[in-house]
Order: C-alpha cells, then structure tokens, then sequence
C-alpha cells in the first residue's frame, strides 16, 4: 500500500493484533492461521510483527513492522521488545499531544473568562486591588494608574495605607478588613485615598475575601481565607452629582418655606376679616400651606439622617422577592 491508502478493518494484519492479548508476530504469512487469506492478497507480506498502541487505556491503534518476504528465523525477544517499546512510547507522544491540545484549549477558555470578568469589572468599577491577610498589596490592575497615579508595580509589596490620607481612614479600612477576613464582604461610600501626588479622592469600595483555591467551598472557613480583593469605583462624579442636587433642594425648600410661610400669613388674616364662607376658604389655604412647610421639613430631615450615614448595608432580598412572588400568583392566578 502507498501511505495515506487504507483498507478494510477486516482485511489488514492489524485486525488480529488488535484482536489478541500479546503481540502478534508472523514469521511466514503463508503457513500461518492468525491471518486470513484476503489479507495477504491485499497486502502481500510475508512476515509481520505489530503491538497494540494504547493511549488513555484503549487501543489507539498498532506499531507494526512488515516485509514481503518470509522470515526464516523466528522473531527474537530483542525485537519482540522493540517492536513493544515503539508501541509504547507512541502511545505515550500521542497522550502527551493530546494533553497538550487540551491543555491549550483550557487556557484559551480561562483567558476567554479572564477577559470577560475583566470586561465586566472594568465596566463597572476603576480598579481592581488585591491584598495578604496582613494587608499588603499582591495586585493592582493596570487603570489605578489613572486613578491613583501608581503603577501595579510600584503598589506591590507595600502596605494598603500608602493610599491612606489620615489615621482616620486608616482606623476605618481596619474595621472594614476585619470583616471581610471573618468571611463577610464590605462596602463602604466616600473613602478618601491619596493619590500618588498627594491630592485626595473619594471612592466606592466593595471587598471580598479571597479563600484557598484548594479547599471546596463547601468547607470553607474564615481560616482558609488567604487575602481580600478589593473594587474601587472612583466617587468623584457622584460626590459633586449628589452635592449640586443637594444645594438645588436646600434652595427649593428655603424658597417654598418662604413663599408659603407668607400664604399662611395672609390666609390668617383674611380669614378673620372675612365672612364666614370666605373664612372656611381662607382657613383651607392656611392649612395647605401648613402642610407643605411640614414636607419641606420632613425633606431636611430626610437629608440630614441620609448624610449621617454614608454607609452601604446590606439587605436580604429574598423575603421581598418571596411576598412580590406571593402577591403575583394571588392576583394572577392564571399567569406563568
């Protein structure tokens, strides 16, 4: 045969090499009984000697050896060996070729991920840190360069409160760290950082602890956490969003206070000088201004408590999403 031609299972030498235990080995085909008649005419070999290859435990194919002429002297246990040793270290080159092909392909599926997860990250906070348990940087991402002025590298092995612009925000990435190495995430609103020029920017932080990628997670514990990765959304924007509508509100209410502190005034004294049906309608003014200067109080209020905390909580979702899902199927029975 000429390479790359192929034959019938049925008809090549290698069917019954593949069909015995041990290797086969013909010293003269035509005086033979393992191999039929068809596959001489096809082939016409007059001595063979084949192993199975295995690869990952199942025959992959043979490593064969072959002449037209018939062997006067039998097969020695040197070739026998031979022909077992090419079989095998064929097998071998084909499991590593193939471990290598999947290898590859599952880099490229976890740089697939990787640059999903960093897509997504990037979409929605500046940068990326990662910390030990004694709080010193093993990971910056490439954007703190515009958000901090550092470069990853100058950030690696330096302790988290190079960025700190007082012991105050020291004291409070503390309390923050030691929660999250109990196993708890963190967030935290407006922490000021300093960047590598010595101005200060405030951020949105979120942190979560990093666990030993050994351990399943079922068994987890805070005791198998190894460090805390941190994702920090540059505040500014927001800061100065949530400050102009802040100043917009305290002039809007200190203009209606104003304004309707007059129309009650006024609606007092028409009232008293008024007849009785012009009064009540007098009295009713007075009792809508009345509650428009409680709502621009209860507004202050609002503002002062919102400031009070700047504080992310957490919140359980899932009674809320339990008692919507519950009041759905009540009122829409029918509805999938």
């Amino acid at each position: 045969m000429q390479p790359g031609e192929s034959c019938p299972l049925d008809e090549a030498y290698c069917r019954r090499t593949i069909a015995i235990d041990s290797q086969l080995a013909i010293e003269d085909a035509h005086a033979s009984t393992e191999i039929p008649d068809t596959a001489i005419e096809t082939f016409g070999l007059g001595a063979y000697i084949g192993a199975k290859v295995i690869v990952g435990g199942e025959v992959y194919g043979t490593a064969c050896f072959a002449d037209t002429e018939p062997r006067e002297d039998p097969f020695v246990d040197a070739e026998r060996f031979f022909v077992e040793l090419i079989a095998r270290l064929g097998g071998q080159a084909i499991e590593r070729r193939s471990y290598e092909r999947e290898l590859a392909q599952h880099e490229e599926r976890l740089n697939e991920q990787e640059e999903i997860y960093r897509a997504v990250i990037e979409a929605n906070f500046d940068s990326i840190f990662r910390f030990d348990t004694d709080g010193m940087f093993t990971y910056a991402s490439e954007s703190v360069r515009d958000l901090l002025g550092y470069s990853p590298a100058e950030l690696i092995g330096q302790p988290v409160t190079i960025t700190h612009p007082d012991a105050q925000t020291s004291e409070r990435t503390l309390k923050h760290r030691s929660q999250i190495l109990s196993g708890e995430p963190a967030e935290a609103q407006d922490l000021p950082l300093k960047k590598k020029s010595g101005d200060i920017i405030y951020t949105d932080i979120r942190g979560v602890p990093i666990y030993d990628g050994s351990v399943p997670e079922s068994e987890r514990s805070e005791d198998d956490i190894v460090g805390i990765q941190i994702l920090i959304r540059d505040a500014t924007e927001r800061r100065q969003r949530e400050g102009l509508i802040s100043v917009i509100n305290r002039v809007l209410r200190h203009n209606v206070r104003n304004e309707m502190s007059v129309i009650r005034t006024w609606a007092e004294v028409l009232a008293e000088d008024m007849d009785a049906e012009q009064a009540t309608k007098a009295t009713a003014i007075r009792a809508a201004a009345t509650r428009l200067l409680d709502l621009t109080e209860s507004a202050q209020q609002i503002e002062q408590n919102r400031e009070i905390s700047p504080e992310l909580e957490l919140t359980d979702i899932i009674p809320l999403v339990n008692r919507i899902v519950t009041e759905c199927e009540t009122r829409y029975p029918d509805v999938s």
